[in-house]
């Protein structure tokens, strides 16, 4: 990996790569020589760093995959209680790490396990030399780059057994030993992709190398074994969680201020509301009172244009001849008024009629020596 050391322990002991990937030790052991080891090599090549990437070879681990149920609460917990009938180990010898995925019916578990003793040796002899440890990945994820996408590949890596690593981009899908050469077509409908990678290639193949992958980021998103005690403070994500913090602070304090000040908002509203509230009360209170005047105004303004009944009447009473009678008086708005009755001579009465205004003679019966009229007179 660019940029710092890698180590990576095996059955027969320990070696260390150039941060280049272009040389590397031969196997070191017992763990205490890892210190005049690192010393020595660094000094032969000029090498500046204190970083160190530790991987575990794939014939020291033990991979297991294991469906838990959907209601299971806390995977940590449940696959910490059943790590000695998932694995060879004690839990006490044991260093482990896993990803699961969610399927239809079981959260699918992929446990990757080792013996701790070792291990642990080699990383307090390396921290103790005064380097830092960045992660404890299996040597498979060594390949596994940050470019990768999200399509099915594979990796052969050789060994005592073939062990061939199904992926889906970063993330392991199943693990496979084979006791002999697999073949690639045979692995390319396995795996149902033709991006298989082969750490050595057989000639003429359809394999693809998978030493460049080498020179790419490496992902490490799964299976990070290093114990706690030797993880690192990230200085980096500490100042991101402070500057997010910070952020958040200064969101909510600039939200509770602009919330008070809405708050005073509302309040001034709220009573100027009721203000004019009362005001448009009192405005209607006038309206109200303005329209009972115009009615007031409108009734004397109608009865003074209209003529005094009282002065008809006594008028009317005063004109109607002798043996004359009235059985109707009705005044509509056009001061027309309209009288029913009998009388014994009805010229006599349209004669003395025609003095209180135009007089006109609508009908006549007679009856019993008697003639019924009806006469409309034109006040103006």
């Amino acid at each position: 990996m660019k940029g710092m050391l890698t180590i990576i322990i095996g059955q027969e002991g320990a070696k260390i790569i150039h941060p280049d990937n272009i040389t590397e030790s031969g196997p070191i052991t017992p763990p205490d020589a890892m210190r005049g080891a690192l010393s020595d090599f660094c000094s032969k090549h000029s090498i500046s760093t204190t970083r160190v990437m530790l991987y575990v070879a794939e014939e020291l681990l033990f991979y297991k995959e294991a469906p838990l149920p959907l209601k299971t609460r806390d995977l940590d917990r449940a696959v910490s209680f059943q790590l000695e009938m998932l694995t060879p180990y004690k839990d006490d010898d044991v260093l482990y790490s896993y990803t699961s995925r969610r399927r239809k019916d079981h959260h699918q578990i992929s446990l990757v396990a080792t013996g701790r003793e070792k291990i642990e040796a080699f990383a307090e002899a390396i921290a103790g030399a005064g380097y830092t440890l960045e992660g404890l990945f299996p040597e498979s994820q060594r390949y596994v780059a940050r470019t990768l996408s999200q399509n099915k590949w594979a990796l052969v890596l050789p060994g005592r057994f073939f062990k061939v690593f199904k992926f889906t981009g970063t993330h392991l899908e199943e693990r496979l030993f084979c006791g002999a050469e697999p073949a690639f077509d045979d692995l390319a409908k396995l795996c149902e992709s033709e991006s298989i990678y082969h750490l050595s290639p057989p000639a003429g193949s359809s394999f693809l190398a998978a030493r460049p992958l080498l020179d790419l980021k490496p992902a490490h998103k799964e299976f990070n074994l290093l114990p706690k005690r030797f993880h690192q403070p990230d200085y980096f994500r500490m100042a991101i969680i402070g500057l997010v913090i910070l952020n958040i602070v200064a969101l909510l304090g600039t939200l509770g201020a602009r919330q008070i000040s809405l708050a005073r908002s509302n309040n001034q509203l709220d009573a100027r509301i009721e203000e004019l509230a009362l005001q448009f009360a009192e405005v209607k209170k006038l309206q109200n009172e303005e329209k009972e005047i115009a009615a007031e105004i409108q009734k004397v303004t109608m009865t003074s244009s209209n003529p005094d009944i009282i002065l008809i009447l006594s008028e009317l009473g005063d004109r109607l001849p002798k043996n004359s009678y009235l059985d109707m008086i009705r005044l509509d708005g056009n001061n027309t008024l309209q009288i029913q009755g009998y009388t014994s001579d009805i010229n006599e009465l349209t004669a003395t009629l025609q003095n209180m205004g135009r007089a006109q003679l609508k009908s006549t019966r007679r009856m019993r020596d008697k003639t019924y009229f009806q006469i409309e007179i034109n006040l103006i």
